[in-house]
Order: C-alpha cells, then structure tokens, then sequence
C-alpha cells in the first residue's frame, strides 16, 4: 500500500504568526512509557508554555537587544510530541531558513522503574538526542524513582524528578524548563553578538541546490550577509525582542532584494510581519501587512516554492481571520483550492484538510462540509476507506446539497451517495471525473441549473423578454461555471429572442436591469492643469503682480472639488469588464447626467473575451453657467439592448442586489462628499503660454554660472473671453540635495559667524509690461522679456512659472498655467581665491592719470589711499573670456578695467579700489533675507559682536562697490562673476580695506631743482608725486592691468629747498571717519633720511621751524578740513623727511602721512 507521504514532505500549515515566535522543545518518551502517564507529564511542561523574561534572566542584554522591554517581555515555549512533522521541516530545510522551526531544546520522559540502571535510561536519550544537531540544551526527566535508587553521577543530562504532590512536581519541572530556556537564551544572546554562520563561507539550504560550481559558490556568499540578517530577525522575535526583530528584517530585506535571494526575501518579509504583529498588536493595518505577505507570496511563486507558497497564503487567511474579515480568507481559500487541483494526493489532502478548518474557524459550515467531503474523497482514491468514512460521519449534519449532474434529472438521497455515484469507494467505478477536472458544486453551481431550467420554461412559454432576461444574467453572472460552448449557445438565444421582440424595425430594447459589459468603475477625468477653474478670493487685496517664492509649501489641504466648464469638453473614464468568452461589440456608450443641461458624445468599440479591466474614455459639453451635475452612470447598448449601468456616489457599478433595491426605493441626490458630483462653472478666458525653453519638449535652458539671460514668454489669448487680470509667480526648482549641486557656495571659515544677504533672484522681469497690456483680447499676443541669472552656488535647476489670470465676467474663477523652464548649469568663470593687498601712491597716480581720472583734482583728498583686491579666477571652460570690472565710489567717477582670460587657465586679477571707512558708530544689528535677526550659535562678547558686525557690513559695502562682468570673445555671452562664495573677510583684511581715521595733503613752496635760475612755483601732492614716472619706457597703449604688476623702482627727489630760508609748509587734514571728533591730537615729525649716513648732529640744529610741532582740535566736524601752516629753514644741506600723526583720543585710533622728501642744498 501506498505510504502517506511518499514523495517530497507536505506543506505544514498549522503554522501562523504566532509560532514564529515560539521556542520549539521536543518531547520524546525514553523507554516504554504508558500513554496515559507520558500525556500527565506532557501537561506538566506544557505549565510552562508561557516564561516572563525577568523570571530566568534578571539582567537585560543590551547589548544583544537594545530594544527589547526586559521587564515585560515574554517566552512562549512550544513542546512538540509529533517526530514526523518535526522531520519534514528538517528534510525540507525549513529549520535553516526559519529559525522558530528549529528544534532547540529536547526533552526525555523517563520512568525511573524501567531503567534500574540509569545510565542505560541516559544513554538511550544521548542516542536520541544525536539525530538533532541543531539541539542547544537537553535534559531528561526521570519520574518515580525508586527507593535506594542511585542518583548518576555529575556531568549526565538525567535528572531525577522526586516524588510529591502535583504542585511539588510542577515546581521542579519548572526549575530545569527555565534551567533549558535560560541556556537556550544566552546561546541565543551570543549568537546575536557573533553569528556561528559568520565563520562559514556561505549559509545554503536545499532550496539552493547542489552547490559544487565556483559560480553558485560566488553567489552564496554575497547571499551571506542577508540571511544572517534574517536569522537574527528570527532570533531577536523568539527572544521577546520584536523591535531589533524588525530592524534585523528590514535589513535583510534590503540586503537579499539586491543579491535576488528570493526565497529567503520572502522569508524575511514574512518574519517582519510578525514581528509587527507582536510589536504592536492593536495598532496595525491589515491591509499593509497583507500587502506584504503577497509580496511574500509572489516571491515564492518566482522561484516555483508551491509549499511555502501555500504555507505563507494559509498564515494570510489566519490573520484575515483574526481581523474579522472572512470575505478576504474566503477568497484566499478558494484560490488555493484551484491551485492545489494539479498537486499529488497526499499534499491535496493536506491543503484540503486545512481549508475546511479554516472555514469551520469562521463558521461557514456549509463549506466546511464540502471540503472535508473533498479531502474524504482524495483519503478514498488513496485506499483510506476508514478516513474517508469517519470524516463523512462528521460532517453529516452540516451536508444538506448533494451534486446536481446534468446527466440525472431527478436526485435522491436514498439511492446515490453523497459523492453521486452508485457504488461508493469502488476502484471500479469510472463515473466520476478526477479532482482536478470537477467543477466547485456550490451555490453558483446551482443557480446554473436553475437559470438553464428558466430558459427551457420561457422558451416554452414563448416568452423572448424573459429569455433576454435571463441569457443576460447567465452570461453576467455565471461564465465562470459556463464553457465556451455553452456560452455560444446561451449567445444565440439572445440573439434570437433579441430579433424576435424588435421585429424588423430593429429597434433597440430597453432593458430594466444592468446588461453587458460589466461597469465596474467611473470616475471624472480631472482637467488638465492649464485648463482648471481656480477659486478666486475676492476680499484679498492682490495688487502684487510678481511674488517670488523658492521654496513654497501650503500647510492645508485643499478640498477636491470636481469642477466643469460651460461649453468645454470634459471627460469621464470608465472601467469595464468582459466575463464571458466571446468579444462583445458595444453599439453606443454615453454619459448619464442629471442635474442640467449636458451634451453627451456617444462612442463604440468592442471589448475582447475575458477582459477583466477594460478603459474608454466618455466625453461631453455642460450647457449652463452654473449649478450641479450629478453623473447617475453610463448608458450602454449592446445586443441592440439598451440598458443604463447606475454607479454608487463613489462612482463604483453597483451590483445586482443594489439595482433591485434602487428601483424599489430611488436613491435621494447627496449634497457632498461624492465622486460624482460636478460643480458647473461659466466660461472662463484660455491663455497658451509658451516659450522656447520647456520641459515639454524635453529641451533645456544651457546656462553657465554667473550667466543673464533673456527668455521671451509668449502669451496667445486663444479663448473667447478677455483676460482682465494676470498675475505671475515664480518659483525656483532646487536640487533635493544640496550636497549635489553642481557648485554650492563653500561653508565660511570656522570663525566666521555672519552673512550677508543673498544675490539677487535668479528669475526678474518687469511687472509694468503685463499691466500695461491688460485686458487682453481674445487673438492678442504679449511677449514678456523674463531675465534670468544663474548664480554660481546656487543649487537652482529650473523654474516654474505660473501665470494666474481671469475675467471680470468670472469673478469667482481663473485659471492657471505653469510653465517649466529647467536649467542645464554648466561651470562657468569662478573664484578661486580672494585677497586684499595694499598698495602706495605712486602706482595709483599714474593709473589715475592714465584714465583721466577728473575726481582728484583740485583739492580732493585721500589720493594713493588705495587698497588691491586679488582674486585668481578659473576658466574650466573650452572659451575665451573677457573680464570687465568696475569700482563705483561716491561722488567719484567708477574706475573700470579689463582683462582677458583663455580657455582653461587661471587669471589673477587685480582691482584697485579706494578705502572707505563706515560709521562703526551707527551700524545697526546683522538681519537675515525676512528681517530676522541673525542669532550666533554661540554667546559672544560685546566685542566679538561689534567685530562681527564691522565684518557683515564691510563685506556688505564691498559687494556693492565692486563689480566684475564677463562676455565670451566669440559667442557674446555675457554674465557676473560671483564674489561672494570666497569673498570672506578676516580682521587682517578689513584693517588693509578699512580708511584712515583722517587724509593728509601738503602744500609745499619749493624748487623743481637745484638750478638757482629756476622758476619757483607752489607744488601740490599731485604734482610732486606725478612727476615720478612708473616706468622710463612706459607705453600709455599697454593694458591697464600691466600697471599692478610693475616693480616700483626707487623715488627720486624732485622738490629741494636751499638753506637758511624760511618757507611754509601747509598740512591740510580732512575727516574722513564719518562722525565728528572730539578730540584729536597733531604731532609733526622732522627727521634727517638716514641715506646721509651717520647722524650725529641733532635734527634741532639742522632744521628751524616757527610754532609747535605737536597741536589738538576739538569737535573735528565729518568731512571737515583743519590746515596747519608750519614755517621751516633748513640750516643744513641734506635730505629731510616731514610726517604727520593724528590720534583720536576716542577711540585711540592712530593715522600716519606718507612722508614728504626734501633735499637742502646750499646756494653758490
């Protein structure tokens, strides 16, 4: 006789969520032990079923489970009796691949009265324990020990249990199961430390195959990382730690979707499910973990595993059951039924068996009675006549249908079995078909023979409306119990009855019921974009035409509200479904409406056989200017039957049920919430917005950093309304990370706790031009110039452009077009380092002169105070370029420069700009871009705040004086070189960049020359400093920047006075802090140039002056010019140097002069 399992194992599908996380401790008998007595000691471990982690463990393993509640959690132990479903899981793998199907503990039952010798007791549970490697800790209980009977010695895993009441014998039974599980735990603890499968090259099961190649070895162990994973998943969860349970799955599931190891994916998709489940079991969501499990289930159908597929489908439906919903299993049960049609015998008794408790779980006993009748049949055709009947006895008073077959017209229960055959159990007997080619004999199966009985009657009765009728609802309802012939046939009777009743007229027959197709879902199509109503606020003041906004995020929702149109198409989808097996020609579809006036446009096609989802799109025109349209359905015409197909409010077709109530009880109109409800609007204007960048076009705007562009916007008004307002909105597209664009501004220096304000708006245009061209009449164009700058660290790639505009006549609605400009940023020119230098005067007077430079002349002062920016400019471009700065000073003409820079190379460039010096005094506080004030992440000083601030508004002034343009050689592009990524100031450089407190000029009454006969004449700074030429073979057509980088040779002296006569000498000094002075304090310096050599005379009797050197002026006022004249003799030849210092006893603030040569020489 053929064996129950005779092939590979079955399925084992007791298994739910819960025994993942279960402790499986198997218990075997030792020796021959009653089983009365084997059961009473079963019940004694099974006591223990539930341990409190704290009981065994009283200090928690954070390092192992950094996430499990050591105090609450809880170990349920399952003590397993039955070896053979035991061995399966260990022939098919399954301990490997499920850890909770490991066997880890073992447990021998022994009766200490058998075994006067122990050790023979021992040794036959060692051999026992010897077919499970996979053991952690075992221990064999030895009962009802004799009197004088010796104890085995230490080292032995028998333990005997004394004698005692029940409570004494539960109590010492629960020592060494917590004894079992404790060592079970902290193995378990140091396998989550150290993995024992992390010192093998690769983890495999038998799902894998042989694995002998160097190919399958290579995958295995990429493999190895995620299924280490997934077994710490499974250890975490039968440990109480369903949290780290799911962190170890999600990790594995990340780690096997990228190796493709689908099996043991699925697996630990499964594990991450009931780790969610124990986590947090009144606070999940069915559907999400269903979700899951189907995923699961697809990946176990990829590699062809029908038993875990089964397996994970049947712990699907427990958890439907659970959660109430019986519609879900049943379905799930019934898709298995069919897939286990084509299996052997001995897994379709298993699986069949399985579906029956499952439907006796949810109480559809009927059901129940018919499965278990199935698995009585298949336990028959596998010579179990003895199961076959037992399991029919169970089931007799819940069976009440017998099988219907067509070949008998008449049944009876006294002379056919309950499976329609004459003589039951009979290998003889052929009538019945095989399993997997029967048909479900269930309630559709009846109506079947019912609706075949009606249209025989109506046939008879020469009833055609009746035989539609009826044809109808067969092949609506009833084609997955028709073949295709039969289908054909119940066709032609439609057909025929259908002629029958329009005659030769043929005209279309209204049908009171719903028809084919099946109408499965409508929903309105939404407008696109451009063509939405958009609700106006009237009491909102909107005089702004241009807000800028780069990143916009609306904090509430908006209501979806469906809206059409007058006289604009709009469009509906509809879903249909073709059950039967012939195509089907629909003659005309076309909207339902209620509620108005609405012009539907009817179409045709032909929906092909078996189509489940099939989509077409209705359309028509709403007639009014206001009020609601309510879309009752769709009216269908097809077998020249007219039938209209009613949908709910949610827009899904209503059922059979449903219709028949509705047209006993019409359904009253809802006034919200609803799907099918449709807000008419009047008619609004229609503007096409386009230009010659867009996203449709897959085109993009090819900019480099630092780059202006102009981007011309054509606005067409191609509707029939006038446009009487028209606003824009420009939004920045940013990268989602900063991190990866192109040229992000560089952070700031450590020390450096300020900003300044960011450059200006990548998008700009002129809001005058749209308010000037308004109204727009239909056929009118504007074009709008919008100008676009790229900036160099900004993460920008696009804009998005929306015009909002509408209609006086509307004033409620608009509408709104979004135009997509996106960026293609290439690098541009772009600063690689920044520095100020000082410089003297010499150098600048002659740069001054050469540009004609008007705004020195005369009694200006502050000449040579000049200070160089420095700046290393990058071109990694393909390009020549030709840089042009600009120096814009107050009162001053702008000084301005160029320079050119080749393809990929590095330019110094150098521009000169003058001090300037703010009034520190009143410099307000450092704001952010809103008018917030800027808050340092650290608390600082009085004095670090100030030094901030100088620093914030110096840079601020600096970007604002300084500008620097570049345009391409061939092409003509043009754009600005952005200083303010690597424009940082430091202390050091605003001390070069920062003016003098004051400025110095003299005038000086000397000789040009030592020659007697010389004119005299009054020399001022200008002219004694610009006779210095900067070069003897200087060509004034050389390029300005060859000025900066020309050695200074030594000054020659050019102003000499003669000895013993007196001369004036006038200092002239000017405020140049920005505030009034209170006091400052003069000193004058003469001294002897030390060229002369050694000085061994003192200055006072070499030179005479009339006055004090050293003089105060009180309440300097700004911009104010006190003169000092100082009379002077020399009384020695040689050569003299003239200073002066002031010091603002305020703020102890010290300036120096340049100092002034002058060379005595005696007359002949």
């Amino acid at each position: 006789m053929e064996s129950i399992f005779p092939l590979s194992p079955a399925p084992n599908l007791t298994q739910s969520f819960e025994s993942f996380k279960e402790i499986k401790v198997l218990v075997v008998p030792v020796g021959d032990i009653p089983t009365q007595k084997f059961n009473f000691y079963l019940d004694l471990l099974n006591s223990n079923s539930i341990i409190s982690l704290f009981e065994i463990q009283s200090i928690p393993n954070a390092v192992a489970f950094p996430n499990r509640r050591h105090m609450e959690a809880s170990l349920k132990i399952s003590f397993e009796t039955e070896l053979v479903p035991v061995q399966q899981d260990i022939d098919r793998g399954m301990d490997v691949l499920q850890s909770h199907r490991r066997i880890f503990c073992l447990v021998g039952i022994a009766l200490c009265h058998q075994f006067p010798d122990l050790q023979q007791a021992n040794s036959m549970f060692n051999d026992i324990a010897s077919h499970y490697p996979s053991l952690v800790a075992s221990k064999c209980f030895a009962f009802e020990p004799m009197q004088e009977q010796p104890d085995l010695s230490g080292g032995t895993k028998l333990i005997m249990i004394p004698d005692g009441n029940l409570v004494r014998l539960g109590s010492y039974v629960e020592t060494h199961v917590h004894d079992l599980i404790m060592t079970t735990l902290t193995e378990i603890d140091n396998w989550m430390v150290r993995s024992p499968q992390e010192g093998a090259a690769f983890i495999s099961t038998l799902f894998d195959g042989t694995v002998s190649d160097i190919e399958s070895i290579n995958k295995l162990k990429k493999r190895k990382v995620g299924r280490i994973s997934k077994c710490k998943g499974d250890w975490s969860l039968i440990a109480g730690s369903p949290k780290d349970a799911i962190v170890h799955y999600n990790a594995a599931i990340e780690q096997t979707k990228v190796n493709n190891d689908w099996i043991w994916l699925g697996s630990a998709i499964e594990g991450l499910v009931a780790a969610t489940l124990e986590s947090s079991p009144g606070d999940v969501n069915i559907d999400d973990l269903a979700k899951k499990m189907n995923e699961a289930i697809s990946y176990y159908k990829r590699r062809e595993r029908f038993n875990l597929q089964l397996e994970a489908t049947f712990r699907l439906v427990s958890l439907y059951i659970s959660a109430g919903r019986k519609k879900e299993a049943n379905d799930l049960l019934t898709d298995a039924y069919e897939a286990t049609l084509e299996s052997p015998l001995y897994n379709s008794i298993v699986v069949v068996s399985a579906i029956a408790l499952c439907y006796q779980e949810i109480n559809y006993m009927r059901k129940f009675a018919f499965y278990i009748r199935e698995s009585a049949v298949l336990y028959y055709k596998f010579h179990k006549p003895t199961a076959a009947h037992s399991l029919l006895a169970m089931i007799a008073k819940h069976y009440q249908l017998e099988d219907l077959d067509e070949e008998y017209s008449s049944i009876s229960s006294r002379t056919r079995s309950p499976f329609g055959e004459i003589i039951p159990f009979t290998n003889s007997n052929n009538n019945r078909k095989p399993l997997k080619d029967r048909t479900k004999r269930d309630w559709t199966y009846l109506q079947k023979i019912m609706m075949r009985n009606l249209v025989q009657t109506s046939k008879g009765l020469q009833d055609p409306l009746s035989i539609i009728r009826y044809c109808v609802f067969m092949l609506q309802k009833l084609p997955h119990v028709l073949n295709e012939p039969t289908q054909q046939h119940y066709l032609n009777d439609l057909h025929a009855a259908v002629r029958s009743v329009s005659g030769i007229s043929h005209q279309p027959i209204q049908l009171d019921m719903i028809g084919l197709p099946l109408l499965k879902k409508l929903s309105p199509v939404s407008l696109s974009s451009h063509l939405l109503p958009v609700a106006i606020d009237t009491e909102s003041s909107g005089d702004k035409l241009f807000i800028y906004r780069p990143t916009f995020h609306s904090g509430k929702e908006v209501q979806i509200i469906i809206n059409w149109i007058q006289n604009e198409i709009a469009q509906v989808k509809v879903e249909l479904s073709n059950p039967t097996s012939f195509p089907i020609e629909v003659q005309s579809m076309k909207l339902s409406v209620i509620g108005g006036q609405f012009e539907a446009y009817p179409i045709s096609f032909i929906i092909p056989a078996h189509a489940n989802s099939f989509e077409v799109t209705l359309s028509g025109k709403p007639l009014d200017a206001s009020g609601t349209l309510y879309i009752t359905g769709a009216i269908i015409q097809c077998f020249n039957l007219i039938c209209e197909h009613p949908i709910n409010p949610l827009g899904i077709g209503i059922s059979l049920k449903e219709f028949d109530h509705m047209t006993k009880f019409p359904p009253k109109v809802a006034s919200s919430g609803v799907v099918n409800k449709i807000t008419l609007v009047s008619g609004l204007p229609l503007l096409s917005i386009h230009s010659s960048v867009t996203s449709d076009d897959a085109s993009f705007l090819k900019l480099k950093h630092g780059e202006r562009y102009t981007l011309l916007v054509d606005i067409d008004n191609t509707g029939c309304q006038v446009v009487d307002s028209l606003d824009l909105i420009i939004e920045e597209t940013l990268k989602q990370s900063a991190t990866t664009s192109l040229a992000a501004a560089p952070p700031p220096p450590p020390w450096s706790v300020y900003e300044v304000p960011e450059e200006e708006l990548s998008f700009t245009f002129d809001s005058s031009l749209i308010q000037n061209s308004l109204p727009l009449a239909p056929g009118a164009r504007l074009t709008l110039p919008v100008h676009v700058y790229i900036k160099t660290w900004s993460p920008a790639i696009g804009g998005k452009l929306t015009f909002s505009y509408g209609s006086k006549s509307v004033p409620n609605y608009g509408r709104r077009f979004v135009l997509t400009v996106p960026f293609h940023v290439k690098k541009g020119l772009e600063v690689l380092s920044f520095d100020i230098v000082p410089t003297c005067t010499p150098l600048l007077t002659e740069f001054v002169k050469d540009l004609n430079h008007s705004a020195y002349s005369g009694d200006n002062f502050g000449l040579g105070d000049y200070c160089l920016l420095v700046m290393d400019v990058l071109n990694p471009t393909g390009s020549n370029y030709k840089m042009d700065w600009t120096v814009i000073e107050s009162g001053a003409h702008p000084l301005k420069g160029s320079v050119l820079q080749e393809e990929k190379s590095v330019q110094r460039l150098v521009i000169p700009i003058r001090k300037f010096r703010l009034n520190e005094a009143e410099l307000p506080a450092m704001r952010a871009l809103k008018g917030q004030y800027i808050k340092p992440t650290e608390k600082i000083t009085a004095e670090q705040e100030r030094e901030f601030r100088l620093l914030y508004w110096y840079k601020y002034e600096l970007l604002t004086r300084v500008n620097v343009t570049w345009s391409s050689v061939i092409s003509g592009t043009k754009g600005e070189l952005c200083l303010f990524p690597r424009m940082f100031l430091t202390k050091e450089l605003l001390s070069v960049l920062k003016a003098e407190i004051v400025s110095f000029q003299f005038s000086v009454f000397g000789d040009k020359s030592m020659t007697t006969n010389e004119k005299k004449e009054n020399l001022s700074e200008k002219q004694i400093e610009g006779s210095i030429p900067l070069n003897e073979n200087d060509n004034s057509n050389s390029e300005i920047e060859e000025l900066f980088y020309l050695k200074l040779q030594k000054q020659k002296i050019n102003l000499f006075y003669p000895v013993f006569e007196m001369r004036p000498i006038k200092f002239h000094i000017k405020n140049m802090c920005g505030k009034t002075i209170p006091k400052l304090d003069i000193s004058i310096q003469i001294f002897q140039d030390q060229e002369n050599g050694k000085n061994e005379i003192p200055i006072s009797k070499k030179v005479a002056w009339v006055g004090s050197l050293i003089s105060q002026f009180h309440d300097f006022k700004e911009d104010g010019i006190h003169n000092i004249e100082l009379p002077v003799c020399f009384l020695a030849t040689g050569t003299f140097k003239m200073m002066v210092s002031c010091e603002d006893s305020s703020s102890n603030e010290v300036a120096c002069s340049k100092a002034l040569r002058i060379r005595s020489y005696g007359k002949e």
